[in-house]
């Protein structure tokens, strides 16, 4: 039976560890870190770049630098740490040993507070969910990383992303939006001179124009351009897979010659590296090749070392071996070397399948655990809630009670204004009733005195037409006439004046000395609020004298150049209102 047209299927399981060893965070990021941690993570990240039989040692070595970076709390040596145990466990399919890891830290991104060591873990947390076929999972922490490094403008982060994008997209079945992201990361790489990452991206848009095919001739070219950077640089595991790559798409070419130079080419590098995951996988390809051009013995030879590899180092692949040992000896008849291949087949498939049943297990026990902590969250986040609308409804409460007093004070306070308004209204109406009654008074006075004075001019006048006789009783009314005189009535006025307004006449000759009798007078008339004509009407002057006497007046009280401020205004400011009264 040809196996070639599973290499496919065994090379995209190869390719995709080797994605996700070369895709995750970049080996070329520096940062400060303690000097104790730094030459641990450096001698770590070399042994995992270039020995794959130091597994257990990597293992051992970044677990130790985890809990170290833990302890002292340097974020950047856990994320580093946590990055070489994800790859390790992934490059050699330790599934058991990435459940717990990714477990551990896929609720922890809100825990790291630089935005640098938050992208790296969510890379990271990608890598693992993608090893565990959580492809939701994978895509979700991708976009949120890649937010991250768009916003720290780091390109290389940022080209790592763009791969791994592309890669999750490749497994969706999108092969636009993957090729898009591909060729994306392909640009920065070019554009920046990472060729570390040019390699990978050209790599990346191989695999992505080979599964399904799509364009194995461009796939053939970007491989060959992969594997140019990768020799130049010396990446002997990228190498591996550029070779085998080209082996793959030659063979299906029917270049039998060149696939074979291409698939032991990448066969020898694997060995030299010490790589024995990729040469059990070249060997099964190489086996294909030669059952193809008829050297059957060469390939069962190939089959054999690829067991024998894949059962030292509990490889699934050794399944695979069996199974076509089993076949192969079946079609040539040979019952015991086949019953025995089918006996090892099915026990390496039963130990498979209860490996298969506890990984089961516990994705299910994980995805369980997911769900509770989602329900957890849920109901929190329902309490919260609850709690809010019911702070929402008493901070209502009691902004609508603060605003009902505030708006009873304020209709308490209007009312109160209103009546003060009322009450200043009815003493200002009541004011200017006893400022008109005593200007009605005083111009009674005034004219019952002229009336009083004519009479007795004219009885003066007229005395003579009368009887000698009556002489007593005219001058005794001449005399009751004349008696009272005009002082006497300013000087009523000027009193009952001081008791509407206390002390004014007092306080204005105080403040203002230089101020005529007139003067003076004038001025209670201006605060009496009485007009020109009405004080003509009372102190017989004319309108044009009053005028003339009030600009005078202006001058005199030192409010000549406030045009809007009137003489009783004035008055009522400093001598009537004025608290400072002498």
């Amino acid at each position: 039976m040809c196996y070639m047209d599973s290499a496919k299927g065994l090379f995209g399981l190869l390719f995709t560890t080797l994605f996700l060893l070369v895709g995750c965070t970049s080996s070329d990021k520096k940062g400060e870190r303690p000097y104790e941690i730094f030459h641990k993570i450096d001698s770590s990240n070399n042994a995992l770049k270039t020995a794959y039989y130091q597994f257990d040692n990597i293992i051992k070595e970044s677990d130790s630098i985890l809990q170290l970076s833990k302890k002292i709390k340097y974020e950047k040596g856990e994320i580093q740490a946590l990055t070489n145990l994800s790859r390790s466990y992934v490059r050699n399919h330790v599934t058991d040993k990435i459940i717990p890891l990714y477990r551990a830290y896929e609720n922890q991104v809100d825990r790291i507070s630089a935005t640098e060591n938050k992208a790296d873990l969510l890379l990271n947390l990608s890598n693992m969910a993608l090893a565990l076929n959580n492809w939701n999972a994978a895509l979700d922490y991708a976009l949120h990383a890649e937010k991250i490094y768009r916003k720290l403008n780091d390109d290389l982060g940022l080209s790592d992303i763009l791969a791994l994008l592309g890669h999750i997209y490749s497994g969706r079945i999108d092969r636009e939006k993957s090729i898009a992201y591909l060729q994306a990361s392909l640009d920065i790489c070019l554009e920046k001179g990472f060729e570390r990452g040019t390699a990978r991206a050209y790599n990346n848009l191989g695999n992505a124009y080979m599964m399904p095919e799509l364009d194995t001739i461009r796939a053939l070219s970007y491989y060959y351009k992969a594997k140019e950077i990768n020799e130049r640089l010396g990446y002997t595991d990228n190498l591996v897979a550029n070779y085998a790559m080209i082996a793959t798409i030659l063979y299906e070419q029917k270049k039998y010659q060149v696939s074979e130079a291409m698939f032991q080419k990448a066969y020898e590098i694997a060995q030299k590296a010490d790589d024995r995951r990729n040469t059990v996988y070249i060997s099964l390809n190489i086996y294909d090749l030669l059952m193809a051009t008829g050297r059957e013995q060469e390939a069962i030879q190939k089959v054999n070392q690829a067991r024998d590899t894949a059962r030292l180092y509990d490889m699934p692949v050794e399944a695979i071996c069996y199974q076509i040992l089993y076949e192969h000896y079946s079609q040539k008849g040979n019952d015991r070397l086949a019953l025995e291949n089918h006996v090892q087949y099915r026990t390496v498939e039963d130990s498979l399948a209860i490996k298969r049943n506890v990984l089961e297990i516990l994705k299910t026990e994980m995805k369980h655990e997911n769900e509770k902590r989602k329900i957890k969250s849920q109901a929190r986040k329902t309490r919260i809630t609850l709690l809010l609308t019911l702070l929402g409804f008493i901070l209502i409460f009691v902004f609508y009670t603060v605003y009902q007093k505030q708006k009873q004070r304020n209709i308490q306070q209007a009312k109160e204004v209103e009546n003060k308004k009322q009450e200043n209204q009815l003493l200002k109406e009541k004011l200017a009733f006893k400022n008109k009654k005593l200007a009605n008074n005083v111009i009674n006075q005034i004219r019952l005195l002229e009336s009083r004075k004519q009479i007795a001019d004219y009885l003066i006048a007229e005395k003579k037409k009368f009887a000698t006789s009556y002489y007593p009783i005219l001058n005794k009314i001449i005399d009751k006439f004349s008696n009272r005189n005009e002082d006497q009535v300013w000087l009523e006025f000027e009193a009952q004046f001081n008791q509407m307004y206390k002390d004014f006449f007092q306080e204005l000759g105080a403040k203002f000395p230089s101020l005529t009798l007139r003067e003076r007078r004038l001025c209670a008339f201006f605060v009496m609020d009485m007009t020109t004509k009405e004080i003509s009407a009372l102190t017989g002057q004319r309108g044009h004298a009053i005028r003339q006497a009030k600009t005078r007046l202006r001058e005199k009280l030192g409010i000549k150049g406030e045009k809007d401020m009137t003489i009783a205004n004035f008055l009522h400011a400093h001598i009537i209102d004025n608290p400072d009264k002498s």
